[in-house]
């Protein structure tokens, strides 16, 4: 069937006072609509009921600006147009209150049957001719080839960092830096101590005591609190045998210029002897 691309709409009947039809052609054409009538009649019916059946659960938008909301046949010609079964007219109005020419008709019954290029079928019956839909419908084909992959999408965000693993083994050591400068000199601070606890000579001391058996204090001009310390047993002066002494040296508590010796004897009894203390600050 030949497509003709044309709008019903725009398609009116010939003015009445320009028919020009002759009697003979009155008769002859009320013949022909005798004859198709039936057709006619029925083909009108099924329209109808069609298009009654669909627009019931179609939801139509607002067109055309002649058929306002209030026009009780807005969603009825929404439809039609939504459906592709009516364009309107060139001016974009539908004049809902002109006639309908029977070649506009055509049109309509044509598209709305699906004839036409592009318009989807709108008959929506159990069946047509005694035919259910699937008599009508036939085997399905095969499944056409698959088509070419579609471009790579955009990838994705980033997913959340996992857990931190647990640590690899050291590394060798490095080899060793520069030596760093040489610091200032130490200040050096002593005392020799007589078994008694008096000082005998000594370097910026203040006093020296025995505390007790083997007990003894040193106090000195400033604190000592960082100064190193190395003590041993030894006599004042020149001459005699040391003492055979373990001297142990602590911080005095209550006095940072204070210095706390013990004297043991092999035994690991305290015992009294003379001694030298030495401090590097």
């Amino acid at each position: 069937m030949p497509s003709h691309d044309r709008n019903p709409d725009q398609a009116t009947e010939t003015p009445r006072d320009h028919q020009g039809l002759t009697q003979r052609q009155d008769r002859s054409e009320q013949g022909r609509v005798a004859r198709r009538r039936p057709f006619g009649v029925a083909a009108l019916v099924v329209v109808t009921a069609v298009l009654a059946a669909t627009v019931g659960s179609a939801v139509a938008s607002h067109t055309f600006p002649d058929v306002p909301d209030t026009n009780p046949f807005h969603d009825d010609i929404d439809w039609m147009a939504d459906a592709g079964i009516t364009g309107g007219f060139a001016d974009g109005t539908f004049r809902p209150s002109d006639n309908v020419s029977r070649q506009a008709m055509a049109a309509f019954m044509r598209r709305l049957a699906g004839q036409a290029d592009g318009i989807a079928p709108m008959v929506n019956a159990a069946t047509v001719d005694g035919f259910t839909a699937a008599e009508l419908q036939g085997q399905q084909g095969p499944a056409g080839p698959e088509g070419p992959a579609g471009a790579q999408g955009e990838p994705g965000p980033a997913g959340p960092a996992g857990a931190i693993g647990p640590a690899g083994p050291a590394g060798p050591a490095g080899p060793a830096g520069p030596q760093g400068p040489t610091g200032p000199p130490a200040s050096v601070r002593w005392a020799i101590v007589n078994a008694n606890g008096s000082l005998a000579s000594g370097s910026n001391v203040v006093s020296s005591a025995k505390l007790g058996t083997g007990l003894y204090e040193v106090v000195f001009s400033s604190s000592v609190v960082t100064c190193a310390r190395q003590a041993s047993p030894g006599l004042p002066g020149t001459g005699g045998t040391p003492p055979v002494l373990v001297v142990g040296t602590a911080g005095r508590v209550g006095d940072q210029a204070g210095v706390f010796v013990t004297a043991h004897n092999l035994d690991g009894q305290l015992a009294d002897g003379g001694f030298m203390l030495t401090l590097y600050c």
